[in-house]
């Protein structure tokens, strides 16, 4: 397990290691994939394979983990075997939140009942994402499920009617990184989606990397109490 820069977890957890197959690209075909520029940069095995010694021993004190944060764990080169591995493994410590996050939300309703006692979020850039995303985990039985708007690439029309329809109980918004003023999203997208989350009682987490842009295109629309907290802080929410 390490230690994360990844605001909505406290640690990462990546039982299964290897070169993950799926390559994220942005709207320029240019990869974003942060675990491929680190296999590739310091040559580590490509090898997919599953190492249960990451699963023991984790700490007594309750914490958030990131469950494949270099690995697309709902992928067929995963076996069910492993994957079932891991859950039975995770579950013995209940302690902690275990949070699992996939790009291919269609697959998920195939999982149970691995992920009934864990938080389980698809990813969306787009809007085809979206709609997948919502679809795929209103099929999906995991105690908390959610949507990773991140990087948000394209405007996703997101409606509350969506949301929980899905059950869908948090919603994270981020940039593509390296962040820089090229990879802001359009302030009206994410407004749109704290809206619609907020009409649906979700919770908002707006990652640090939106800073730039909540202070400054923010300051064309004057107001912005939709995206701070009662502090003057990027919303930080987590579900109840």
């Amino acid at each position: 397990m390490n230690k994360t820069r990844i605001e909505w977890c406290d640690a990462s957890l990546n039982p299964i290691k290897g070169l993950c197959p799926m390559d994220c690209k942005d709207n320029q075909g240019n990869s974003y994939c942060y675990a491929r520029r680190m296999y590739q940069r310091f040559h580590w095995n490509y090898e997919i394979r599953l190492d249960d010694s990451v699963l023991y021993g984790l700490p007594k004190e309750p914490m958030r983990i990131f469950v494949g944060s270099t690995m697309e764990l709902f992928g067929n080169w995963v076996k069910m075997d492993w994957f079932s591995y891991i859950a039975q493994s995770l579950v013995l410590q209940p302690q902690h939140t275990y949070i699992f996050l996939t790009k291919r939300p269609q697959v998920l309703g195939a999982y149970y009942p691995y992920i009934k006692e864990f938080w389980v979020g698809a990813s969306a850039t787009n809007q085809i994402q979206y709609l997948e995303a919502i679809k795929g985990l209103a099929w999906a039985d995991a105690k908390i499920k959610f949507i990773s708007f991140e990087p948000l690439l394209n405007n996703c029309y997101v409606s509350a009617m969506d949301l929980q329809r899905a059950n869908i109980r948090q919603v994270i918004i981020g940039q593509q990184t390296p962040s820089s003023a090229i990879t802001f999203p359009d302030i009206l997208w994410v407004k749109n989606i704290v809206d619609e989350a907020d009409k649906a009682g979700c919770a908002v987490f707006i990652k640090n990397n939106m800073k730039d842009l909540m202070f400054t295109e923010g300051i064309k629309y004057k107001a912005l109490d939709w995206a701070l907290d009662n502090q003057g802080r990027l919303r930080q929410e987590f579900p109840k």
